[in-house]
Order: structure tokens, then sequence, then C-alpha cells
């Protein structure tokens, strides 16, 4: 096995720098095409007996749950069942409102379906913002997420999202929107300045409107006392110089739009105003570090007072924080060579941060001996030394595929730690090296992975690296990849039967209510049940009845039914994307 360190230097920068083959998409055959008809009209149906099977759940949450995953493939195909399907699912809404959240019957269940609903709200935006709002309002009594003024804000957050998906349909109703919730009282939604981006891609002038709307508001506003709307105004600031021009230092540029540069200067002057006063708290300047270059160049006359104030106030730090102040400050522009000169500089309770900062400086810019140089010679504390060292040859390796140098890949992925991860790696490669038209080798690659994991596994890390070999396998040979899965879900069935044996003494984590398993936020759906579903639906896309059989394999029907409605959207999806 050779070493990193073994590599002569310049032979690794030659290495790394080779290309990569261009990729050439296939067209398909008729022949081919025929199948993937036949597919789609498999993974319809299975869609269908999962909308089905899914009514006999006793739990709406998890009916929801699986609703709105399968409403996202729906859409696209056959928008008036999903419009249906949305009916369903604020009916489901509102039978688990009437349910009591008493002891282990319904754990954390306001909680669940305030993300649910959000998450739908996001997904019916993302189609028809008209049908998103009419659901927000609908379902706006069956959810509670705190007092009334919490969840007030919580609703403007979601309108004001809807109105981001509304821009690019409707401009005009967008603006409004956002208009009628900034007159509103209380702190300015950082939501509003996603409209105000999604509006400069449809309608400039309209952008500029809201744009000078908010600074107004700003103004109006006391930023010397009020830490979230000053913190609001100079991310204002930074986001829009940084979306004007590629130097964040530099004034938007001159097609940005004349309103916008004027309400950006304006907005500056407030910032730096209120910065300047002396009822403005010492430690609030903090906010401003990353701002200052753009408040320059913004509000040049006012430049050397603001620097004064900046600089009184970093004497007041401790040394250790004045240097990391500095060191923060540096990373926006300086080399890593800079970075490393300020690091010397700095406390020990200091460098060990800095270092690995700069480690991960030196791993992007190609630099991997560089970074693992300073890893081996200037971190002090083990353990994180060997964790920079992993991160770099991760990165190194991910770098030496992508330049199609997969000898060079294999050859670093053989020394990541711990076997689990290595493992995983390995068979991640084995599908990057198959893109590259070398299935040889991938199949190499990826019988080493299989080595690494002993059976049965004997913990998650172990049984996560399986899966992700599974999924491999898949492309490759799927007998092997059916092997693997079926060995996986006697475990998981093994597990999940135990766990739901203990689970109502667990005081938080559940994964069950009254025997039925949590399909949204729970612990073991979400650890080891998704990641069965996922290598499953890998699978679907090269052999679907095997992918349906590994689904049937599990005890569980919240397990089952969700595994064959992941497994029916990858095979939906795949045909879309052709």
């Amino acid at each position: 096995m050779v070493q990193v360190s073994s590599l002569p230097r310049v032979t690794l920068i030659f290495l790394l720098s080779l290309p990569v083959g261009a990729q050439i998409v296939p067209t398909l055959s008729p022949v081919q095409q025929m199948k993937a008809k036949a597919l789609e009209k498999q993974a319809m149906s299975t869609l269908d007996q999962v909308l089905n099977d899914a009514k006999g759940l006793s739990l709406p949450q998890n009916r929801i749950a699986i609703e709105s995953a399968a409403l996202s493939v729906l859409w696209q195909r056959d928008e008036a069942r999903a419009r249906s399907l949305v009916t369903q699912i604020v009916s489901d809404f509102a039978e688990a409102a009437g349910q009591k959240e008493e002891g282990s019957r319904n754990f954390n269940l306001q909680g669940t379906l305030f993300r649910q609903r959000q998450q739908l709200v996001q997904l019916l935006a993302s189609q028809d913002p008209q049908s998103a709002l009419d659901f927000l309002l609908t379902t706006r009594s069956y959810v509670k997420a705190g007092s009334p003024t919490q969840e007030q804000s919580l609703e403007h957050q979601l309108e004001l999202n809807i109105a981001s998906f509304m821009a690019s349909k409707d401009p005009q109703r967008a603006l409004q929107m956002a208009e009628s919730k900034l007159q509103q009282t209380g702190d300015i939604p950082w939501e509003i300045v996603d409209v105000m981006n999604s509006l400069r891609a449809k309608d400039e002038n309209a952008a500029a409107k809201l744009f000078g709307d908010i600074v107004s508001r700003l103004k109006d506003r006391d930023l010397t006392s009020n830490r979230q709307n000053f913190q609001f105004a100079v991310n204002l600031i930074n986001t829009n110089v940084a979306a004007s021009t590629a130097d964040p230092a530099t004034i938007p540029q001159p097609d940005t739009p004349k309103d916008i540069t004027e309400h950006l200067t304006r907005l500056a002057d407030t910032v730096v105003s209120a910065a300047l006063s002396p009822l403005f708290p010492s430690d609030m300047l903090s906010n401003l570090q990353y701002a200052v270059p753009a408040l320059q160049k913004l509000v040049p006359a006012k430049a050397p007072r603001l620097q004064q104030r900046l600089a009184d106030y970093n004497r007041t730090l401790p040394p250790g924080q004045r240097i990391w102040n500095k060191f923060s400050q540096a990373q926006q522009g300086a080399n890593p060579d800079e970075l490393l000169a300020l690091a010397a500089q700095a406390p020990p309770d200091f460098r060990g941060g800095m270092y690995q900062q700069i480690v991960l400086k030196f791993a992007n810019q190609g630099d991997f001996l560089r970074a693992q140089r300073i890893a081996t010679e200037d971190v002090q504390d083990p353990a994180q030394r060997n964790q920079m060292m992993q991160q770099v040859l991760q990165q190194a390796a991910g770098s030496a595929w992508q330049k199609g140098q997969f000898g060079l890949a294999r050859q670093l992925t053989e020394q990541i730690t711990p076997t689990e991860q290595r493992a995983t790696s390995l068979a991640q490669l084995a599908l990057n090296v198959a893109n590259g038209n070398q299935p040889s080798l991938a199949r190499d690659i990826l019988e080493e992975a299989s080595s690494l994991i002993q059976s049965p596994v004997q913990d998650l890390d172990q049984f996560r690296a399986q899966l992700e070999i599974a999924r491999a396998f898949a492309r490759f040979n799927p007998a092997r990849s059916v092997q693997l899965l079926e060995r996986a879900a006697g475990q998981l069935n093994q597990v999940l039967a135990a766990a739901a044996q203990v689970d109502g003494f667990m005081p938080f984590n559940r994964s069950f209510i009254q025997g039925d398993l949590l399909l949204d936020n729970g612990l073991l759906y979400d650890t080891v049940v998704q990641e069965y579903a996922q290598s499953v639906a890998a699978l679907a896309t090269y052999d679907f009845d095997s992918a349906r059989s590994m689904a049937g394999r599990l005890d569980l029907p919240e397990a089952r039914i969700m595994t064959e409605l992941i497994a029916a959207q990858a095979v939906l999806n795949q045909q879309q994307e052709r």
C-alpha cells in the first residue's frame, strides 16, 4: 500500500492535473424505450398500491409522510390526482389535530405536524403558489407551534416562502405579499430578502422597490439597541454587495439598477451612524467585522471614524480573541501562508482551530502534501491531527477520481480509517470508476470494499457501509446487491422488533408510538430504515422486481410501504430525467 507521503511532490501534482475523459449520455434504443415504459408502468402501479396501503396505517402523521412523498412525483404526471391527494392530506391533518398528545401515545405530535406542514407548503409552492397559500390557510387551525406571537411569526415566514416562488409567476403579487408583511410590527423576517432576490430574476424594478421599503423600515428602527435589526441590516449589505459584484469590497457595478445602489448606500450610512453613536453597545461592533470593506466603499466619509471605533474596541479584547478576529477576517482573502503566520502568533488554545482551517484551505487548493505536513507537524492534539489527516485523504482521493486518476484515488482511499469509512469510500469510488468506463476495475474495488465488512454486521456504521456496498453492486451485479439486502433486512427486522419492546422507556428520540414505527422524525426510521430504503431504491432502477421483493422482506408495514414508495420514486425520477 502506497503512502501519500511516499509519493514525490512533483509526481503527485502531475497525477492530480490529468484531465478526465468526456462522458457521453447514451440514447435509448427502441427496445430500451419499450423497457423503460414498462418499468415506469410498474413503478406507477406500485405508487397506486402504496397510497392504497397507506390508508390502513393508524397514525395520521405516518399517512401524511407517505402521501407527501408520493405527491412530489405524482404532480408532474397527474395533476388532478395530485390535487385530490392534497385534499386527503388536509383531512389527515384534521384527524391528527383531534388527537391528544398524552404520554407515549403521540410523542411530539405538534412538532411533527408543524414540520410536515412546512415541507408541504414548500413543495406546493414550487408547483403552484396559490395552492400553497390555500393549503396554508386551510390547515392553519390544525397545527400549534407555540404562543400566538410565535405562531404568527412562523405563518409570516411560510407566506414569504410562498411569495419567493410566486415572484417567478406573478412578481407584482409577490411584491404585495412581501410589503404587507413589512408593514406589520415586529422584527423584519429574513425571508423577505429571499423574496427580493427572487424578484430580481423576474422584475428588477419590483426588487428595487422592495429593497427601498426594507431600508426605509430599518431607518425607522433604533439600530443602536435592537441587535436583530442591526444584524439584519449588516447581513443585507453583505448579501446585496456580494450579489452585485464578485468583490465584496467594491460598490455594485454600473449594470446594477441605480435605485438598488442608492438604497444600499443609504442603508450603509444608517448602519455606520448607529455604530458611531455613543449609545451603541461596544460588544455589537463584532457584527461589523466582515462588512467593513463594503462599508468603507459605500460611505467613505465616515470610514476613518468607523475604523477608529473598531480599533478602540479591539484593544479591549483579550489577546487571543484579537488574533482570532484578525485570523477570521484574513480568511476572506489571505493565502494560507499569511494565515500560518497569524496562527504562529496565537495562544496555544487558539492554534488548533486555526490550523484546522489552514489545512482545509491548502487541501481545497489541491496542495495535499502541504496540508498533510501542517497536520502532522503543527497540530498537537492526536485526535484532532488524525481527523485532519482523514479529511485531507478524503479530499485528495475525491480530487483524484474527479480528474480520472483512479489508481491514485484507490491508493489514497485505502488509507482512510476506520474500516467502515474506508469500505464506504471504496464503494463510492467504484461507482465513479464505472462512470469513467472502467467496469472491471470498478468491480475489483467493490469486491475489496465488500471484504472489509464482516457478517453479520456489529454496529450502525458497519450496517451503513454494507448498504452503501449493496447500492454500488446494484449497478454491476444485482444478485450480489440482493444478497446483501436480504442479510440487511433480516438484521433490520431483529433490531426493529427489539427496539419496539423498549421504546416506551426512552425519554427522547422515540421510534414507535404504541407499536407503530414513526416515519417522520423517528430515530430508527431516520438512521436505519431510510438507509435500507435508499439501497433498495438503487436496486429498483436495475431490477425492479427484486427491489419490490426486498421491500417486502420488512415485517413492519410502515417500513415496507415507505421502502416501496422510495423505490418507485427512484424509477419515476429516472424516467423523468430521460
